[in-house]
């Protein structure tokens, strides 16, 4: 199978073969196995160290897809709460009960005149719910946006005081990197520098005015750590553009972070289609992929979240014929969230998927297969009374919703698991 060639900037650039250093990193820097996590989880937390990347990296990648079947599917609303969801994954995972569980499925579907979606979900997808760490990744969309609105600078810059790319960063949020040498530089730390840089009530605004969360909802909350006293507010790029955003310090009242799976899962679909929607791609590409050029992180390639530590999504279906069948062409992205709650379900365990994949059929020729493959972002919650139980019962939830997906949208049987 030939690789297929993709113009960035208008230059041709082939995909590149992944760096197989980055299983060893992995383990190296404990973002994955038994020391990842104290009891540590297989899906949360790849406790096995089982995560697999694609065979080629490319970071300007776009889902290959070539559908002319669009039944059901429509232009998105602008606001994310106007979009109409059929409750069709009722049948596979059903709402609420024992883990209160809700999913919302952002199904796309690529065609010649560009791209529409079909939104999928369990009949629990506009209660909102704290989403835990899995919304830092849209704490970073807001201050790119913020960043951008002042000057041509967004999450490609490098913060002056520290002199570390703020694309590096994302990844520290992504792969819970622990270094001693800059102790406070957490992902929760590094959480809350994003509202800092943006303002935590701006980011209410934002998720309410440009994503279109529903007014029940709300967002702009820390995550239980204080900014690093390294960083500050001043930014500039590699071509030497400045700005200063920030600082916003913390609010009273507090605003919590409270959000429903549709607008989660619409706003994970606009970072990853941002060069559909017309935004800016090197942000999206920051938050998906963290630094072009990794600092904290030598010759990375795979940072931001395609570095995430949960396998949910891997897991749910035959990675390996995934890879063969879309030609090492695919993708998944993915920011969990998970803590013990003190509000909604007491003293019990919640886990928040904020997750993407792309998985293509591809022909000899590296084209597209006409109406194959799969390409969706996926929003899923679940509490229970432990933490292995409530891994599995996420890793439940995304497992039936992936194959019901292949079962359904794809005709591929032979991924499943």
């Amino acid at each position: 199978m030939r690789v297929s060639v993709v113009l960035v900037h208008g230059i041709a650039a082939a995909p590149v073969p992944t760096d197989p250093g980055v299983y060893q990193l992995r383990r190296d820097r404990g973002w994955c196995g038994p020391h990842h996590e104290e009891g540590a989880l297989p899906g949360l937390d790849d406790s096995e160290c089982a995560k697999v990347f694609p065979r080629y990296f490319d970071r300007s990648q776009a889902g290959p897809a070539s559908w002319s079947d669009l039944t059901g599917f429509a232009t998105p609303a602008p606001k994310a709460a106007d979009n109409t969801v059929v409750d069709e994954l009722r049948s596979v995972v059903p709402p609420g009960g024992k883990h209160d569980t809700k999913v919302v499925v952002a199904l796309v579907r690529r065609h010649a005149s560009g791209h529409t979606v079909k939104y999928l979900g369990n009949g629990m997808q506009r209660s909102a719910h704290q989403p835990w760490s899995s919304s830092k990744v849209l704490a970073a969309h807001h201050a790119a946006a913020v960043m951008r609105s002042i000057g041509n600078v967004g999450l490609d810059a490098r913060d002056e005081k520290s002199a570390w790319l703020l694309s590096d960063l994302l990844t520290v949020v992504t792969s819970y990197d622990s270094n001693s040498t800059r102790p406070d530089v957490s992902s929760n730390a590094i959480g809350a520098y994003m509202h800092w840089i943006a303002g935590h009530e701006d980011a209410n605004r934002f998720m309410h005015d440009v994503i279109g969360g529903d007014a029940s909802e709300s967002f702009g909350g820390n995550y239980g750590e204080p900014v690093p006293s390294e960083v500050g507010y001043d930014f500039r790029t590699p071509k030497g553009e400045e700005i200063t955003s920030g600082p916003y310090p913390t609010p009273t009242p507090l605003i919590s972070n409270h959000m429903s799976c549709l607008t989660m899962a619409e706003w994970i679909r606009r970072i990853v289609m941002a060069r559909e929607e017309g935004q800016d791609v090197a942000d999206s590409q920051s938050i998906l992929y963290g630094a072009q050029e990794s600092e904290l992180f030598p010759n990375l390639q795979w940072g931001g979240m395609s570095m995430g530590t949960d396998v949910y999504l891997q897991r749910a279906v035959n990675v390996s014929e995934i890879d063969r069948r879309s030609g090492g062409l695919w993708r998944i992205f993915s920011k969990l969230g998970a803590g013990t709650s003190t509000t909604e379900h007491p003293g019990q365990f919640e886990i928040t998927l904020n997750g993407y994949a792309s998985w293509p059929v591809l022909d000899d020729n590296s084209e597209p297969v006409s109406n194959r493959g799969l390409e969706f972002a996926i929003t899923a919650a679940v509490a229970a009374d432990s933490g292995a139980e409530a891994d599995r019962a996420m890793q439940d939830v995304v497992t039936s919703v992936s194959q019901y997906l292949m079962t359904h949208y794809d005709a591929s049987r032979e991924v499943l698991v």
